[in-house]
Protein backbone atom coordinates (compact mmCIF):
# COMPACT_ATOMS: atom_id res chain seq x y z
CA UNK A 1 0.00 0.00 0.00
CA UNK A 2 2.92 2.35 0.46
CA UNK A 3 4.18 1.83 -3.07
CA UNK A 4 3.79 4.70 -5.50
CA UNK A 5 0.88 4.80 -7.93
CA UNK A 6 2.22 7.82 -9.81
CA UNK A 7 4.53 10.82 -9.70
CA UNK A 8 2.69 12.63 -6.92
CA UNK A 9 3.00 9.93 -4.25
CA UNK A 10 6.52 8.59 -4.83
CA UNK A 11 7.98 8.89 -1.33
CA UNK A 12 11.05 6.77 -2.14
CA UNK A 13 12.01 9.03 -5.04
CA UNK A 14 11.52 12.19 -3.00
CA UNK A 15 13.66 10.82 -0.16
CA UNK A 16 16.44 10.24 -2.70
CA UNK A 17 16.02 13.74 -4.10
CA UNK A 18 16.18 15.28 -0.63
CA UNK A 19 19.35 13.29 0.07
CA UNK A 20 20.91 14.81 -3.08
CA UNK A 21 19.73 18.27 -2.06
CA UNK A 22 21.40 17.91 1.34
CA UNK A 23 24.67 16.65 -0.15
CA UNK A 24 24.76 19.61 -2.56
CA UNK A 25 23.51 21.98 0.16
CA UNK A 26 20.79 23.06 -2.26
CA UNK A 27 18.47 24.35 0.47
CA UNK A 28 15.89 25.98 -1.83
CA UNK A 29 15.35 22.76 -3.77
CA UNK A 30 15.37 20.86 -0.48
CA UNK A 31 12.48 22.97 0.76
CA UNK A 32 10.60 22.38 -2.50
CA UNK A 33 11.20 18.64 -2.24
CA UNK A 34 10.15 18.42 1.42
CA UNK A 35 6.90 20.17 0.47
CA UNK A 36 6.37 17.59 -2.28
CA UNK A 37 7.19 14.84 0.23
CA UNK A 38 4.53 16.11 2.64
CA UNK A 39 1.95 16.05 -0.16
CA UNK A 40 3.02 12.57 -1.25
CA UNK A 41 2.92 11.33 2.34
CA UNK A 42 -0.67 12.55 2.79
CA UNK A 43 -1.70 10.39 -0.18
CA UNK A 44 0.16 7.34 1.07
CA UNK A 45 -1.06 7.85 4.63
CA UNK A 46 -4.67 7.53 3.49
CA UNK A 47 -3.90 4.14 1.96
CA UNK A 48 -1.95 2.68 4.89
CA UNK A 49 -3.73 4.22 7.87
CA UNK A 50 -5.84 1.13 8.57
CA UNK A 51 -3.00 -1.37 8.28
CA UNK A 52 -0.36 0.27 10.50
CA UNK A 53 -0.14 1.60 14.04
CA UNK A 54 -1.11 5.23 14.57
CA UNK A 55 2.20 5.79 16.39
CA UNK A 56 4.09 4.76 13.25
CA UNK A 57 2.21 7.34 11.21
CA UNK A 58 2.90 10.02 13.81
CA UNK A 59 6.63 9.18 13.86
CA UNK A 60 6.84 9.74 10.11
CA UNK A 61 5.06 13.08 10.41
CA UNK A 62 7.37 14.19 13.23
CA UNK A 63 10.45 13.07 11.31
CA UNK A 64 9.36 15.07 8.28
CA UNK A 65 8.88 18.11 10.49
CA UNK A 66 12.37 17.71 11.95
CA UNK A 67 13.82 17.32 8.48
CA UNK A 68 11.99 20.40 7.22
CA UNK A 69 13.31 22.43 10.15
CA UNK A 70 16.84 21.17 9.54
CA UNK A 71 16.63 22.14 5.89
CA UNK A 72 15.30 25.58 6.79
CA UNK A 73 18.17 25.94 9.27
CA UNK A 74 20.62 24.84 6.56
CA UNK A 75 22.23 22.36 8.93
CA UNK A 76 23.68 19.56 6.85
CA UNK A 77 24.50 17.38 9.87
CA UNK A 78 21.01 17.71 11.31
CA UNK A 79 19.50 17.06 7.89
CA UNK A 80 21.37 13.80 7.51
CA UNK A 81 20.29 12.65 10.97
CA UNK A 82 16.65 13.59 10.36
CA UNK A 83 16.64 12.02 6.89
CA UNK A 84 18.05 8.74 8.16
CA UNK A 85 15.45 8.67 10.93
CA UNK A 86 12.69 9.29 8.41
CA UNK A 87 14.02 6.58 6.08
CA UNK A 88 14.07 4.11 8.97
CA UNK A 89 10.43 4.78 9.83
CA UNK A 90 9.46 4.64 6.17
CA UNK A 91 11.32 1.37 5.52
CA UNK A 92 9.73 -0.32 8.54
CA UNK A 93 6.21 0.78 7.67
CA UNK A 94 3.94 -2.21 7.01
CA UNK A 95 6.49 -4.80 8.06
Amino acid sequence: MKKSFGNTDNVDYLLQEIDKDIIKENWDKGLEDIEKLEIAWKKVEKRVQFSVERDDLNEIILSMSRLKGSIRGMSQDECFISLEELKTYWNHLEE
